[in-house]
């Protein structure tokens, strides 16, 4: 059936729609723009970022400069297992392994586009290890702010604010996504879709579904927009996302302060670079 045959306004057409626009959002954007097709980012807040924005700027990286030049032994076996640890060993272990493989590249990758780092590099809890980079003033917004004048270059990024995107299409025999229903009921086709926007951390009835007791006396620190509308929306289309119940708490913050406060400040600059966590 055509968009029109089910009731929905004249589509658009792109070669890759991202839904959302932080890290990983933009990130996917801008290298899919270098291959020369049309991409159209998806946001439904008012401004980009998501959670990436109120994130401390920070990207756990092996065999850096960084660590070349403090002279400290680590490798890609270790950052691995250190993962396996921390994630109770229900790591995705091929998953793991290219993360651990490409962290360097990645790092050096948002180094090209403009992103500076502090010298000193950050111990943080579960790392065996000092290899986190942090950014200069230790705020995601450094990051956000590189990768959207990248995004606002590029002739072949279009970037849309305020768009909820309401369901997916699958028309193809092989039930591949290749549209998206907006909120206001027109239709965006697509022959890559890449999904970028799973935090849920504000929905407390989705939250609640994955785990009972992070009811809504549990506050959150993920930005308003922290909603599960494309997880629906997915989930309705047959994908199959794992381990949605295992939602991280963070003993950084106070419930005396609001959101993440002063508080994580302070466990950044005392505790976390010396691996207390």
């Amino acid at each position: 059936p055509t968009d029109l045959d089910m009731g929905l306004r004249a589509s658009s057409s792109y070669d890759v729609v991202v839904v959302g626009s932080g890290f990983a959002g933009l990130a996917a954007a801008i290298e899919a723009s270098r291959r020369n097709v049309r991409v159209l980012i998806l946001e439904k807040m008012g401004t980009p970022g998501g959670n990436s924005v109120s994130n401390a700027g920070q990207v756990a990286a092996v065999g850096t400069k960084q660590q070349a030049l403090a002279g400290i032994d680590d490798s890609k076996e270790l950052f691995i297992d250190d993962m396996l640890r921390a994630g109770k060993y229900l790591n995705h272990r091929a998953l793991l392994e290219r993360l651990a493989s490409e962290s360097n590249e990645t790092a050096e990758w948002l180094t090209a586009l403009g992103v500076e780092w502090r010298d000193r590099l950050s111990h943080l809890g579960g790392h065996s290890v000092p290899r986190t980079l942090c950014t200069r003033n230790s705020s995601g917004r450094d990051i956000i702010d590189v990768l959207l004048k990248v995004v606002e270059d590029s002739e072949n990024i279009e970037l849309r604010l305020n768009v909820t995107v309401r369901d997916f299409l699958a028309s193809n025999r092989d039930d591949a996504v290749d549209g998206v229903v907006l909120d206001d009921g027109s239709v965006t086709r697509c022959k890559e879709l890449i999904l970028a926007a799973g935090g849920f951390g504000n929905d407390v009835n989705f939250r609640k579904v994955q785990n009972p007791s992070y009811d809504d006396s549990v506050a959150s620190t993920n930005q308003p927009g922290a909603t599960a509308e494309t997880l629906r929306a997915a989930l309705k289309v047959g994908a199959m996302p794992v381990q949605l119940d295992q939602i991280q708490l963070g003993p950084w913050t106070s419930p005396d302060e609001d959101a993440f406060g002063k508080t994580p400040l302070f466990c950044l600059g005392a505790g976390f670079r010396y691996g207390r966590f």
